[in-house]
Order: C-alpha cells, then structure tokens, then sequence
C-alpha cells in the first residue's frame, strides 16, 4: 500500500514483548514474509498483542505499528486504564493513532449473562 510494505501478525514474542532492536525487526520481517533480502522497500510491521497503542521506529523506514485494543480486559487496564477504543487509520502512507470513547457496560452484562470468564466480573 503506497509503496510500503506491510507484514501484519497477531503478536511479537510469546508473551507481552516487543520489537527493540532492527535486528529483532528484519528477523521477524523475513520470518514472516515472502520477501527476500535483497529488496529495500519500506517496511512496516503491525501487530497487537500487549493492547498498547504505539507507533515505534528503528529507521526511517523500518518500524512496528500496535493500533491498541478495543478491549476492556484487564491486561490491557494496567498500563491504560482509559476505556477507549484504539485504533489506527493509514491514509497515504501517514499513520494516525485514535481512539474512540465508548459504554462496555453493555458488553460486559452480556458476557456475565454468558458465563464467560471471570475477568469480566
């Protein structure tokens, strides 16, 4: 999209890690793309995970995206305790981190009404 090359994957790590170095970057880059090394196209990883909404950059033009959450779970209250709803919007190559002001009370009747686990009581 725009001349930038996208690799979008659930979570960096296996718990709450992030991407700090380029050398962990294009690691994971290459994992997880069909692209070869020899290409130097702008590169840009998304991925959630932790619910932190961040926009990290290594260089110019190799850096990781989180949109955040639109979760209420507690992992997420921790570090946010903001009840918004994250997101991101890229519009010509331009991210732009948002967030959204919204009720989960409803949402969290209905997972009570459901049984579902107790993190929601």
């Amino acid at each position: 999209m725009d001349g930038i090359h996208y690799c979008m994957k659930h979570q960096f790590g296996q718990k709450y890690e992030t991407i700090e170095s380029i050398h962990q970057f294009r690691q994971f880059w290459y994992t997880y793309t069909t692209e070869t090394k020899n290409h130097a196209h702008a590169k840009r990883i998304i991925f959630g995970h932790t619910h932190w909404q961040a926009v990290h950059y290594l260089k110019d033009d190799e850096l990781w995206i989180n949109p955040g959450s639109t979760s209420n779970r507690p992992t997420r209250q921790k570090e946010d305790r903001s009840q918004d709803a994250h997101y991101i919007t890229i519009t010509d190559g331009q991210i732009h981190i948002k967030s959204v002001d919204y009720d989960v009370t409803p949402i969290i009747q209905a997972a009570k009404q459901e049984n579902l686990p107790s993190y929601w009581r």
